[in-house]
């Protein structure tokens, strides 16, 4: 797995695990997992009503999973924190994480985590978890996917103040082009253009593993 653009506050993962030898005497490779990890906070997304995906210097921050390398069965596991650092009265902040075949658009893609529209405070926390697990590959591959969504308060010994039950999802997705790059897109959608409604993604993680030895770099 790689990571679109350029940004430097983005780095990649890779690792491998084998076994010691099979019946044959063969070394038989488990899975590879690859992934990618911020190192940075996002640009603010601030003062509008579009829908926006978090980016550094204009650089959009998506996981890529690169072309054909996806078998029946693979797994991506993204995580990440959105940290809503000023609110304006009871505006809303909804997240979303897609699953899209463009890194700069989700005009075509799966919705596959959603927050829902939520009246955050001043340094309130949305943290997600999306796994999404690819069923069939190729030219009209399927995938089903699962999330979960928690809101919390930032540097309190209660982290989690409350979970999104309502916000929970598990969707399919069909006709996805897996001989091409796939990509995990997060966005953040404010309910009222105000200059005191700002947010930022701290953290944003992924892993993904492919199976039979497939190499996902």
């Amino acid at each position: 797995m790689a990571v679109v653009d350029s940004s430097a506050s983005l780095v990649s993962i890779s690792d491998k695990w084998r076994t010691r030898a099979n019946s044959t005497g063969l070394y038989v490779t488990l899975d590879k997992m690859n992934g990618w990890g911020l190192t940075a906070p996002s640009d603010a997304v601030t003062n509008d009503t579009a829908e926006t995906i978090f980016a550094i210097s204009a650089s959009e921050l998506v996981g890529t999973i690169s072309a054909s390398t996806l078998r029946a069965g693979s797994r991506v596991l993204a995580r990440g924190l959105v940290n809503a650092t000023a609110t304006n009265s009871t505006d809303t902040l909804q997240i979303q994480v897609y699953l899209s075949p463009s890194s700069t658009s989700v005009a075509s893609a799966d919705l596959i985590g959603d927050s829902g529209a939520v009246d955050v405070a001043d340094d309130d926390v949305i943290d997600f978890e999306v796994e999404v697990q690819f069923r069939t590959v190729g030219a009209a591959g399927t995938a089903f996917a699962r999330s979960k969504f928690a809101i919390g308060v930032l540097g309190t010994a209660n982290y989690f103040t409350s979970t999104l039950t309502s916000a929970g999802s598990a969707v399919e997705a069909t006709a996805l082009v897996t001989t091409a790059a796939q990509f995990i897109v997060v966005t953040a959608t404010w309910s009222v253009a105000d200059p005191g409604n700002s947010c930022l993604m701290e953290m944003f993680s992924g892993e993904f593993k492919c199976l039979d030895g497939v190499d996902a770099t």
